[in-house]
């Protein structure tokens, strides 16, 4: 079973990234376009393949892709691209909320203690697994292999 590299969770009825974007870029306004591309070639070039990935077949595609980041993820990325884009989010939040309820987007998805991978993975420092042995580590940098704790930030100079 795959697990997302964002939230950790198992990655169930996997859609690869490419599905994804193209299915937003589809209803996506047109003026949004090349900075939707932008976003989605940004968020997916944070993810790097490593030995241990987990591979799976796209429901809509069927292509066998790896599974870095789970739907859910994607969108709270999205969600979070788009509310930078004022009028982008003021279309969004009439769309989404005309058929759910009215509120605002963070109160939409139900796990909003995730950092947007675009913001956290550009500070200098962070917690978690290091790309390269696997070890958990409070001090992950990013190096040629991805995030990398100390000892193989070391190994690599």
């Amino acid at each position: 079973m795959p697990i997302c590299k964002v939230c950790k969770e198992p990655i169930w009825n996997f859609l690869c990234l490419d599905c994804l974007g193209e299915d937003i870029a589809q209803w996506l306004p047109s003026a949004y376009a090349s900075r939707f591309a932008a976003f989605h070639r940004s968020f997916t070039g944070h993810f790097i393949s490593t030995n241990d990935a987990a591979f799976d077949s796209c429901l809509k595609c069927k292509s066998v892709r790896e599974a870095e980041v789970c739907s859910f993820c994607y969108l709270n990325e999205f969600m979070s691209w788009a509310k930078a884009e004022p009028e982008l989010a003021t279309k969004l939040n009439q769309f989404v909320f005309s058929f759910e309820r009215k509120g605002e987007f963070d109160g939409f998805f139900r796990n909003t203690r995730l950092q947007p991978v675009t913001d956290s993975l550009c500070s200098r420092e962070s917690s978690g697994f290091c790309d390269a042995c696997g070890e958990y580590s409070d001090e992950l940098e990013a190096g040629d292999g991805g995030l990398l704790c100390p000892g193989c930030r070391e190994h690599d100079a």
